[in-house]
């Protein structure tokens, strides 16, 4: 019985680490979506600004930061947004 208890524990940690790896991969491409997509706007943004125009800035920093802090607190077991 001990054994069986053992082997789920250590199958329960290796699902886990697989899923948080998996996470942490979807992340990354996430982050780097966004990155993308940003430079995108921003190269927009500062083509119609040599016209003169106005234009709304790009995406902030602010979902590099809560992207970082998800990824931070799920390499510590939880994930959390603050």
């Amino acid at each position: 019985m001990l054994l069986q208890i053992l082997a789920y524990t250590e199958q329960s940690k290796l699902n886990s680490n697989q899923e948080l790896t998996s996470l942490n991969d979807k992340m990354q491409e996430y982050k780097k979506q966004i990155d993308q997509q940003s430079r995108s706007r921003h190269s927009v943004n500062e083509s119609y600004d040599t016209l003169g125009g106005d234009c709304p800035q790009p995406l902030s920093n602010n979902y590099d930061k809560k992207i970082d802090e998800v990824m931070q607190s799920s390499a510590d077991g939880k994930v959390s947004l603050q």
